[in-house]
């Protein structure tokens, strides 16, 4: 942990600012997550299935499911988005959470998809 001086206050004092050195492990993502509750649809292995979606980001998504595909299977997914037109996409798998399900990445957003997401991101809770 750093301590370093800030900018001045209206007032002269001098406020201190805290910045943490990132720990190995611990968040690597390059995107905010937002807590979003959604139907996934997906097809692995020749089988289609359903699962849940927890957290949601620009990035990928969390499926809770209790037939998780393996770490760096690729599948695609369609995630239910209210009232919209569901996101269809390819994912991976990144990650493997036992008895929950598997952190995935989106590998094929359009772009008219990625500002539809943004949005609903945007609206959401962090």
């Amino acid at each position: 942990m750093t301590l370093a001086a800030g900018p001045p206050s209206i007032g002269g004092e001098v406020k201190s600012t805290v910045s943490e050195a990132p720990v190995p492990g611990l968040d690597r993502r390059e995107s905010h997550r937002a807590r979003y509750f959604g139907v996934v649809e997906f097809e692995w292995a020749g089988k289609k299935e359903r699962g849940r979606a927890g957290d949601l980001s620009l990035g990928g998504m969390l499926i809770e499911t209790s037939n998780p595909p393996r770490p760096g299977a690729e599948f695609s997914a369609r995630l239910t988005l209210g009232q919209e037109e569901p996101l269809d996409t390819v994912c991976v798998v990144r990650r493997v959470i036992p008895g929950v399900g598997v952190g995935v990445e989106f590998t094929d957003l359009r772009p008219a998809d990625l500002i539809r997401l943004r949005k609903i991101i945007d609206a959401l809770p962090h």
